[in-house]
């Protein structure tokens, strides 16, 4: 049994310091290709700069790219909040699952219990779902 154990635990062992080393490998690469994306976002801003200052002037050329970063700064921004938003109400009905369930638990120990009070029972099951509604349906 302790052989089964031991070599369980070495087999764990390994593969943990895979993922570790694995982890650690794609950590670099993924640096490394923001770097090289950032230096081809700019190259390309810049040149994007360069043809409209040929064309617009320089004024209308460095506005403009403002105002299309600006664009999509905001676009993204208001991505992120439909994610975020998303995510609340996720989490709002998860939350309120829990609760029902909880209640409901505590609701049908009384049955199981064979308890000489169900009443109080069933009391105690409303007492806590009114509680974990009030401690996880706080406002947002």
């Amino acid at each position: 049994m302790s052989r089964l154990a031991y070599s369980l635990v070495a087999s764990a062992r390994r593969d943990l310091g895979l993922i570790a080393r694995q982890t650690r490998r794609n950590g670099i690469f993924y640096v490394v290709i923001a770097v090289l994306l950032t230096i081809a976002l700019a190259a390309g801003v810049l040149s994007l700069g360069l043809h409209l200052a040929a064309t617009l002037g320089p004024v209308y050329a460095a506005l403009f790219i403002a105002l299309v970063m600006l664009a999509l700064a905001l676009g993204l921004l208001a991505f992120m909040m439909v994610l975020n938003r998303m995510e609340r109400r996720r989490e709002r009905a998860a939350r309120a699952g829990r609760a029902l369930a909880a209640s409901a638990t505590i609701s049908a120990l009384s049955g199981v219990s064979g308890s000489k009070s169900p009443l109080l029972l069933a009391a105690v099951g409303g007492l806590a779902f009114l509680l974990t509604r009030s401690r996880f349906n706080r406002p947002d």
